[in-house]
């Protein structure tokens, strides 16, 4: 038993026809990153000319500070609530990033949509939404980028709906093709029963991927063939297995743990079964002595002011995400579930 982790290339999960948000994805404009800091990089330069601050929220991947501080823009960070929205209304000639958090689509845009009147930019990393049912990449108005990395596929892949500067020239080829074979590795050894026993090869290896990917900016466009197995990414059945799983899980939790997301359906496509829980720590290390890998999402920065981001630092401290992702099937939900089920949390 092995749940969760970096995601393994499974031949069963592709068509050989791209399938429709595939479909869409391959008719978009070729604005194509390696990643998604790489895209909002694009989104940035476009911008600074434009605006003298971008405004974030303190609950975010400390990735995305990176094209911010690289193009030496002034930021800001803002308050969440436990709708993980705001009210908080930017500054003239500013720039603001909401983040659409785990396939919820944020209240904060039609907020802010209303107040607007040209006096500020919006910003929408929608890389928990994309797979979302209602969502519409040719109607955004707003400025916009996601990462393909979230819910699984190869691994590398940022779109934006703006294409500046990109050079066409392929970027970081050498990493993409290892990025590849080390996936299509997993799988085989999987497949044989004997990854288990070379797993330390390869958290070492997913680990400098994972750096790869949440450090490196580029400015190159990222060549069509390494993105066909993301259009013939079997789309359509992967929102509804990890909507059936989420499902599952939530059958055995019930009232257990205090959900983040409290329903699922196609136009809200759960990144995982999120929960909050005191003891968050002791939970994901007892989780890991079952072969259940969860993650955390996300980490404070070490520049958030934790007095002042209460309420940040609780999710940062509580939230722990476990898997229902595509690769995984009844049995599998019903060992997670049955495991959370029968923990006494006070003892843990």
């Amino acid at each position: 038993m092995n749940i969760g982790g970096e995601f393994e290339i499974r031949k069963k999960d592709y068509s050989k026809n791209f399938h429709p948000i595939g479909k869409t994805l391959s008719n978009l404009d070729n604005n194509f990153t390696i990643n998604g800091i790489s895209s909002f990089n694009q989104i940035l330069i476009s911008l600074k000319k434009k605006i003298n601050k971008i405004y974030i929220p303190a609950f975010i991947c400390e990735s995305l500070l990176l094209p911010i501080k690289k193009n030496k823009i002034q930021y800001e960070f803002y308050k969440i609530d436990k709708n993980f929205s705001s009210k908080f209304i930017p500054k003239k000639n500013s720039a603001i990033l909401i983040i659409h958090y785990f396939g919820i689509q944020n209240p904060l845009l039609n907020y802010l949509l209303k107040k607007n009147k040209n006096n500020f930019h919006i910003i929408e990393d929608c890389s928990h939404l994309y797979l979302n049912d209602n969502f519409k990449f040719e109607k955004k108005k707003n400025l916009f980028f996601f990462s393909l990395r979230k819910h699984g596929s190869i691994g590398a892949g940022g779109w934006s709906n703006i294409d500046y500067n990109l050079n066409k020239k392929i970027t970081y080829k050498k990493d993409l093709l290892k990025n590849l074979s080390i996936r299509k590795q997993k799988q085989i050894l999987i497949e044989k029963k004997s990854y288990q026993k070379n797993e330390i090869y390869f958290l070492n290896e997913f680990k400098k991927i994972k750096i790869f990917y949440e450090k490196k900016i580029s400015y190159n466009k990222i060549e069509n063939n390494f993105l066909k197995m993301n259009f013939s990414y079997k789309w359509t059945d992967i929102i509804k297995k990890r909507i059936r799983n989420w499902e599952i899980l939530d059958k055995y939790i019930k009232k257990k743990f205090n959900k983040v997301v409290k329903k699922v359906n196609i136009n809200q496509v759960p990144l995982g079964y999120i929960i909050l829980t005191k003891k968050r720590d002791k939970l994901l290390k007892y989780l890991k002595s079952k072969r259940i890998f969860c993650s955390i999402h996300w980490p404070l920065s070490k520049e958030v002011n934790l007095k002042k981001f209460k309420y940040e630092k609780k999710l940062a401290d509580e939230i722990l995400t476990i898997p229902i992702d595509q690769r995984y099937g009844y049995r599998d939900m019903e060992y997670i579930g049955n495991i959370l089920k029968s923990i006494n949390i006070k003892q843990l």
